[in-house]
């Protein structure tokens, strides 16, 4: 799309990427496009883009094995309180392996 990643990176604290679908591949795809560039996921535990806990904790594990370093979720006063379990149980999920940060939501 012409977009200078690097130099986008270089001069902004942090790149968020949209992760807003609701098949985690297509999420890993959208993340490699930024090639190591994102710092920040935002997911929407919600639907049209998540269909249940075990596919947030997919797209959770992905945003970790391609090293970005903190989740947002959109949107806290939208989502239904199961969305919001869900972020709680994959959050849990994830301390074991690797602490998760998260920007607080978007």
């Amino acid at each position: 799309m012409g977009i200078d990643l690097a130099g986008i990176a270089a001069a902004a604290p942090g790149l968020q990427v949209l992760g807003y679908a609701v098949d985690p591949a297509r999420v890993a795809h959208d993340l490699e496009a930024y090639g190591g560039a994102a710092t920040s996921l935002v997911l929407r535990p919600m639907w049209p883009d998540c269909d249940g806990r075990e596919n947030l904790a997919a797209k959770v594990a992905i945003a970790r094995a391609a090293g970005v370093a903190e989740l947002d979720f959109y949107h806290y006063g939208l989502a239904p309180l199961a969305s919001l379990d869900w972020i709680a149980a994959v959050l849990g999920q994830s301390r074991a392996g690797a602490p998760p940060t998260s920007g607080g939501g978007t």
